[in-house]
């Protein structure tokens, strides 16, 4: 006789004033599987998430770990084996690494905060997921990836028989996220279920054997991995066929709305230069923590340069004199150095 699957969700239905959720949704997820949960956002995928994590109570269904239905209570999944490592990391800034991932353990009698006890339990659990750094670290001083494997560390020392992974490579860089996913790929080969949620297609692909897809709050497809292309995996998600990734964007028009020339903040950004043309989207990429936030936000500079209005250099200087010495180089107005905001756009133009 085959095992119980490690997660079962059986004809889960939620409902949020009146607004369908799920709507009888089942799948499993057994030892050493990866499961992919793929959908468009607002398909379902965070309630299932937390109908399993014991934060939300299904309406009719249940979950059973392990062949036994989880309690109807807060953390019910946490005392069945079962743990969650959350996009947005859920750990204490102030504490070490070792205090963040012993925390669920730090009232018992057995594991009191006694830092060389604390440092002697997490250290193997560290070199588990590859971590860089030592227990003792202060989890502020960590970036964004080394946040990331603290909280996969916090959720291995419940010794959890399942995992779930929301979107925990959404803010990493590609080295990062490799490292991620090797540990996923670890855990499967040690007999732990996983059930990974995830917007990466490329990541689903790599890690899971299985994807269950949610549309509109139901299952549309629960097939092996294998079996499904991209593009099928994309009409499945959105209920169509796609034509093309992306659709045509217009050309933008002639003469340059913004310019912006050495742009710094004395602090992350420095020496940004950029023009934007009349109708045109730019965008600003970049993962978190590269920058993207304060070249919004940054304050410009008096600027020094010629003085310049859309990207035209002005027949007389003469009425520079008039503008403040810090005025941006763009704009309908002159306006005074208080009148810009701390985020936002300094200054447009006139068409």
């Amino acid at each position: 006789m085959s095992p119980a699957p490690a997660i079962a969700v059986r004809n889960v239905s939620k409902s949020f004033g009146g607004v369908v959720a799920v709507e009888d949704v089942s799948f499993t997820v057994a030892g050493g599987e990866v499961v992919a949960l793929a959908g468009e956002n607002g398909a379902g995928k965070s309630t299932i998430k937390n109908v399993i994590g014991g934060k939300v109570r299904p309406d009719s269904g249940h979950v059973a770990f392990g062949g036994t239905i989880a309690a109807a209570r807060a953390g019910g999944s946490k005392h069945s084996g079962v743990a969650t490592v959350h996009q947005e990391t859920s750990l204490f800034p102030d504490l070490t690494v070792a205090e963040n991932i012993l925390i669920g353990r730090l009232g018992s009698r057995a594991m009191m905060v006694r830092p060389r006890r604390l440092r002697s339990a997490a250290t193997p659990i560290l070199q588990r997921v590859g971590a860089g750094f030592g227990p003792e670290a202060m989890v502020r001083d960590l970036s964004a990836g080394q946040r990331q494997l603290v909280e996969i560390a916090k959720a291995l020392a419940l010794e959890p028989r399942a995992i779930v992974f929301d979107e925990p490579t959404a803010s990493l860089n590609l080295a990062e996220r490799e490292l991620i996913m090797r540990i996923i790929q670890q855990l499967s080969s040690d007999g732990v279920a996983v059930l990974y949620i995830t917007h990466y297609l490329e990541e689903i692909t790599r890690l899971s054997q299985r994807v269950v897809v949610l549309r509109d709050g139901s299952v549309v497809a629960n097939r092996p991995t294998s079996v499904l292309g991209r593009g099928t995996l994309e009409s499945l998600m959105v209920g169509r066929e796609l034509a093309q990734g992306y659709p045509a964007l217009p050309r933008p028009r002639s003469g340059i709305t913004l310019s912006v020339r050495g742009l710094s903040d004395d602090a992350r950004v420095g020496d940004i230069s950029f023009d934007i043309a009349r109708g045109e989207i730019f965008g600003l990429a970049g993962l978190m923590g590269s920058g993207r936030t304060e070249v919004a936000r940054t304050r410009p500079r008096p600027w020094t340069g010629p003085p310049t209005r859309c990207g035209r250099t002005p027949r007389s200087t003469r009425s520079s004199s008039r503008r403040t010495s810090s005025s941006p180089p763009c704009g309908p107005r002159s306006p005074r150095p208080g009148d810009w905001p701390r985020s936002g756009i300094p200054g447009t133009c006139s068409s």
